[in-house]
Parts: structure tokens; C-alpha cells; sequence
């Protein structure tokens, strides 16, 4: 487990283990399967209409990360809820080696952008991915953001679907009954923002990594700061 002396010193020696696992995670290849909604998934969805009398569908996204505050350790994952049981449902890992929350709330975006049937409202608690895509369907442009990478795969996405059937809706994260009654959110948004926070959590748990080597690095991090 490394040498007791140089912890007291702030200069841990670090597990190998840790290593290994970093190099476990794969590359991201920026790829997601496009997924056939069944007439049993159209029962199970959620819709609202617009203005002007219009149909949309709503689907939640959402990032979530086990470790958040220590990046050795920390691993990402995202997901998109439709409906109880929908085929279109997704909990996944985040591949690749930036695992940070708001790039896996990106990540879950682009998946469900590829997914898009008719007319979707993504809703999203992420402000920030919020924002750009709103920017992009202003046409406005996102070059300034972190994980242009995820940027240009979204803006790829919306110029072959057409940015008038992409809307985004921003939903407060872990609400409560307080926020239900007070009209933070609706009772809808927060059922699908909820289902969704769960699939992101199990994404991130799908990543491999030893427990041994995961209490031992949080042993020498309490001793060392």
C-alpha cells in the first residue's frame, strides 16, 4: 500500500492499480446504436404540445459521477429516459479518459439527438450543456465551450435533423415535494429527470475498478491532505 513515512510527508506513493485502471477505460468512439421505438414505447412516452397545437416528445438526459472530487478515482456515466420499459432507454459508461460530470451530461445529449423520431424536448439540469445547445439552435456558435470534440458531433447531429425538432428545457436537479408545490418544476419534468438520474448513476457504475485499490487511495488521500 505504499510507505507509511512518505505519507506523513504529503508524498504518497501511488498504486499501480489505479493506473491500470485508467488504461482499462476505452477510447471514445463517438458512436451510438439508433435505437427502433416499438408501438408499445409510444404508449409508455410523455408528450406536450406547443403553441401552436404541435406534438413533442419528452426525453431526459443526465450525467452523473461516482468519485466526483478526486480524479483518480473518478469515473462518469450518462443516460436517457423516454418511458418505463422504452427500447430508447440508455445507461452507459463514459469512454474515454476526461471522465468529468458535464462532459457525460453532453455525452447523454448527443445520444438522444440521435435518437430523435419525430420532435423531441430534451430536458437537461446541466446548465451549461443547456446553454449550448440552445446557442446552436440560435445558430449561434458553441466554439468557446470545453469538449469541442462532443460539440462538433452535436452540431453535426442538429444540421442533419434540422434544428426544428430539437427543443431544450432546463429542470432543476434533485428536487423536492418543496419545489413540486412551489412550482420550481412540474410534476412531469421531475419524474422524467429522476428516472433519468438513475440510469446516469448506473453508467457510472459499469466501469471496472478494483475496491481494494479504491479504499486504499482514499486512505492516503485523508492522510496526506
Amino acid at each position: 500500500e505504499g510507505t507509511p513515512s512518505l505519507w506523513y510527508c504529503g508524498e504518497p506513493t501511488e498504486d499501480p492499480q489505479l493506473e491500470e485502471d485508467l488504461q482499462q477505460i476505452h477510447d471514445e468512439d463517438y458512436s451510438d446504436p439508433v435505437c427502433a421505438r416499438t408501438m408499445d414505447d409510444a404508449a409508455g412516452e410523455t408528450w406536450e404540445q406547443d403553441e401552436h397545437g404541435v406534438g413533442w416528445r419528452l426525453v431526459a438526459t443526465d450525467g452523473s459521477g461516482l468519485h466526483p472530487r478526486d480524479p483518480r478515482l473518478r469515473r462518469c456515466g450518462y443516460g436517457a429516459f423516454y418511458g418505463e420499459g422504452h427500447s430508447q432507454n440508455a445507461t452507459v459508461l463514459l469512454r474515454g479518459q476526461c471522465q468529468v460530470v458535464p462532459r457525460a451530461e453532453l455525452r447523454g445529449a448527443l445520444r438522444a439527438l440521435r435518437n430523435v423520431v419525430d420532435r423531441d424536448v430534451l430536458l437537461i439540469d446541466c446548465k451549461s450543456v443547456v446553454d449550448g445547445l440552445q446557442t446552436l439552435l440560435n445558430g449561434g456558435s458553441v466554439s468557446h465551450l470545453d469538449h469541442q470534440d462532443l460539440w462538433r458531433e452535436v452540431e453535426a447531429e442538429l444540421d442533419v435533423l434540422g434544428r426544428d425538432r430539437v427543443r431544450v428545457r432546463k429542470v432543476k436537479a434533485h428536487t423536492t415535494e418543496a419545489d413540486l408545490q412551489a412550482g420550481v418544476i412540474s410534476a412531469v419534468d421531475r419524474a422524467l429527470n429522476d428516472s433519468v438520474d438513475t440510469l446516469a448513476k448506473k453508467g457510472a457504475a459499469q466501469h471496472p475498478q478494483h475496491l481494494e485499490g479504491l479504499l486504499q487511495a482514499k486512505r492516503r488521500r485523508r492522510i496526506t491532505i
